[in-house]
C-alpha cells in the first residue's frame, strides 16, 4: 500500500495539477494504470515547501480571485463514485476510507475533513486533493449565506462548502474541524475565500 510520503516521481497526467482526472492511476486506459502504486502519494509545492513536481503548475481554467497561487501539499486520491455531490474547486473533500485513498464531498462527521478540491473530477476517478493539515494556502467555496472575512476561523459545512467564525470558540459542535484562517473576504464572483492551512498540531 503507498505510504502516502512526497514523491519526486508521481505522475501528473496533464501537467496540471487542477484538470488531472484519471481513471486508472497515474493514466492510462486499462487497469492498473501507468502508476499503480502512486495511489495516496504527495507532492508539495509553493514557497516555504520542497518542490518535487518539478514543472507542475496549475490550468488557465484554475480560479484565483486574488492572482494568488496555491501552495502546500496535494495528495493523489480517488473520489468516491457514488457521490451524491459532484467535486468542483474550492469544494471540501472528505475522508470515505482512509485506508485506500478515497474521498467524498459530504460527511456525517465533519471531522472527517481531508482537503480542497482543486477542479471537477469525474466521480470514482483519481484527482489531486489540497491538504488541510499539512499548511499552506489554497481557496474554498465559501457556503451562500456565509460573508467571512480576514481572520474568521475557517470549518467545513455538512454541504461541502465553508463555514466561518470570528469567535474564539464557535458554538458548532463540530468546532474541532477547523482547518484554516481566512486571508480575505468572499469573492462576490465564485465565493472562494483564501485561506491559510493550520497545518499539523
Amino acid at each position: 500500500m503507498p505510504s502516502g510520503l512526497r514523491n519526486p516521481n508521481i505522475r501528473v497526467t496533464t501537467g496540471f495539477l487542477d484538470t488531472v482526472d484519471d481513471d486508472f492511476s497515474g493514466g492510462g486506459s486499462a487497469s492498473p494504470g501507468f502508476a499503480p502504486g502512486q495511489r495516496g502519494g504527495k507532492v508539495s509545492l509553493g514557497s516555504g515547501f520542497p518542490t518535487d513536481a518539478v514543472g507542475v503548475k496549475f490550468s488557465s481554467a484554475f480560479k484565483t480571485p486574488l492572482t494568488t497561487i496555491p501552495r502546500g501539499s496535494f495528495q493523489y486520491v480517488e473520489t468516491l463514485s457514488t457521490d451524491s455531490l459532484q467535486p468542483a474547486q474550492g469544494l471540501i473533500a472528505f475522508w470515505h476510507d482512509r485506508a485506500n485513498y478515497i474521498v467524498k464531498t459530504s460527511d456525517t462527521n465533519l471531522k472527517d475533513r481531508m482537503g480542497v478540491y482543486l477542479g471537477a473530477p469525474t466521480k470514482g476517478n483519481l484527482c489531486f486533493v489540497q491538504c488541510f493539515d499539512e499548511g499552506g494556502i489554497g481557496y474554498v467555496k465559501a457556503g451562500a449565506a456565509v460573508t467571512p472575512a480576514a481572520q474568521d476561523k475557517v470549518y467545513p459545512a455538512a454541504d461541502a462548502t465553508a463555514t466561518f467564525a470570528a469567535a474564539a470558540t464557535p458554538s458548532d459542535a463540530n468546532s474541532e474541524a477547523e482547518f484554516g484562517l481566512a486571508l480575505s473576504a468572499k469573492d462576490a464572483a465564485t465565493a472562494l475565500t483564501l485561506v491559510q492551512f493550520l497545518g499539523a498540531e
